[in-house]
């Protein structure tokens, strides 16, 4: 999957990743006006696909420790959900 708009995160605090998910979340719906639906982790963040905080959460070898690329899938955008 790639994201048609997303932005970098980082957070390097003791904070749970649902935490840190959320933070980034209402960052991004503030700044960009749309909800995300993806979030691509280091798999040392977290080795498995799942949502948290209703978002996807996708492990990513490419994502650096303590960041978050969070972002809006271009999956759902093809299927009508902006």
């Amino acid at each position: 999957m790639s994201l048609t708009t997303a932005m970098l995160w980082f957070d390097a605090s003791s904070k749970t990743l649902e935490e840190k998910i959320r933070n980034a979340s209402e960052y991004f719906q503030k700044k960009y006006g749309k909800t995300p639906t993806e979030c691509q982790v280091n798999p040392k963040t977290h080795p498995t696909q799942e949502v948290i905080a209703g978002v996807m959460v996708v492990p990513s070898r490419s994502i650096m420790p303590g960041h978050l690329f969070i972002g809006v899938s271009n999956v759902n955008v093809q299927a009508g959900n902006k």
